[in-house]
């Protein structure tokens, strides 16, 4: 009988090697195949992303205005005792307003600054210009022998004309394609913001339905089992997003006292404004403070270039510190991602898929690495394998 088992148990394994056999082979091809057709696959992608636009800032509004919305109705929950439906509504408008007060603060912030230094920047421009001008009339003065050259000079004027006059035909052109670009660009995202926030709230309101309706599908379409899968994949996704969205602002509060406190210590001007901008565009992964610190520096640039060249000098200490230490421990400690992981995974995403690559990078790849880890180990388990190392330093 026990011999029976045992060769039962040897028929199942030997099947299951092969399943995995043929698994790793398969995964093997359709990489290499998607590799040699990466240009193709990333157009198709694009395509579907430029479509769908809208609908994806939509289900994004409503996942990160979800994460207030279940603290406000559970909270209101125990106040009163009781869950009312108005909580809802409340709860989304007290959503809006935290983004439309950070987005508020930031504009009513940071612009008076930036027309200050452009009204500075402009009003010198003038006297520039003519400094600029009167050193050219003073070096051609103590050089007489460049205005001989120049009079030696074959010049073709009715060339010469018929080339400036082609040179601003061609910049004029320019900027009124660039002026109708930005117009165009301007109601696209009007309409895109508008669709979003209504998607965004109507997902809000009906979420219960919905995930019900979502977990009917799934489990009216698959076996139970990948059904049981998908779902508890579901809800990993949806905790591993949380997690990153709190890490994310999290981080992007730390690096904007950072730069708060070293820009004091150091008596830079602009400190809470360019403060306040680095600490947003933090929410860009790693490299939002380089972002940050180049706005600074133009800001700066027009008081005074000396500081502002030791201003970019702080900035790259900071985000060396934010991007290498900061960033991979309280972001990554947030998603359960090894620091190293979350480096690799934000610059590689970044080179390929720009902006968008970077900011879904990290959830996406600790969700992977969530679900590599579990059937790898589930493996080891299955085989009674277990992995050591000599060294006890490692872990």
């Amino acid at each position: 009988m026990d011999q029976e088992i045992l060769e039962r148990r040897r028929i199942v394994k030997k099947k299951f090697t092969w399943r995995r056999i043929v698994s790793l082979l398969f995964v093997v091809i359709v990489g290499y195949w998607a590799i040699n057709n990466f240009g193709s696959i990333k157009g198709i992608f694009d395509s579907i992303i430029a479509v769908t636009l809208p609908f994806i800032l939509g289900a994004a509004l409503a996942f990160i205005l979800n994460l207030p919305l279940k603290f406000f109705e559970r909270h209101m929950t125990k106040l009163v005792g009781k869950y009312y439906t108005w909580y809802r509504i409340v709860g989304i408008l007290f959503g809006y307003l935290i983004i439309a007060g950070v987005i508020a603060f930031i504009i009513f912030l940071v612009v008076p600054d930036l027309q200050e230094t452009l009204g500075s920047f402009i009003s010198q421009v003038p006297a520039e210009i003519n400094l600029l001008y009167n050193k050219i009339n003073q070096y051609i003065a103590d050089n007489p022998q460049i205005l001989e050259t120049v009079n030696q000079l074959d010049v073709d004027t009715n060339q010469l004309r018929d080339q400036l006059f082609s040179i601003v035909q061609s910049f004029t052109s320019g900027i009124l394609d660039t002026t109708f670009s930005l117009v165009g660009n301007l109601v696209n995202g009007v309409f895109n913001a508008f669709v979003a926030i209504i998607f965004g709230t109507s997902i809000l309101f009906k979420k219960e339905t919905l995930t019900r309706q979502f977990k009917k599908i799934i489990y009216g379409t698959m076996p139970k089992h990948w059904a049981n899968f998908t779902v508890n994949l579901g809800a990993e996704a949806n905790q591993t997003f949380g997690q990153y969205v709190s890490g994310q602002v999290t981080e992007a509060v730390i690096l904007l006292v950072l730069v708060f406190i070293g820009m004091t210590i150091f008596n830079f001007p602009f400190t809470l404004s360019i403060s306040v901008l680095t600490g947003a565009m933090a929410l860009v992964p790693i490299y939002g403070a380089i972002m940050g610190g180049v706005v600074g520096f133009f800001l700066i640039a027009v008081v005074d270039v000396v500081q502002a060249i030791w201003f970019i000098i702080f900035i790259i200490v900071v985000q060396q510190v934010e991007g290498n230490i900061i960033y991979p421990r309280v972001v990554g400690g947030s998603v359960g991602l090894p620091g190293i992981w979350v480096l690799f995974s934000v610059t590689v995403s970044g080179a390929f898929f720009g902006l968008a690559g970077m900011l879904l990078s990290v959830p996406i790849f600790a969700l992977c690495y969530k679900l590599a880890s579990a059937t790898i180990n589930y493996n080891l388990d299955q085989d009674n394998i277990k992995v050591t190392t000599e060294t006890n330093n490692l872990k």
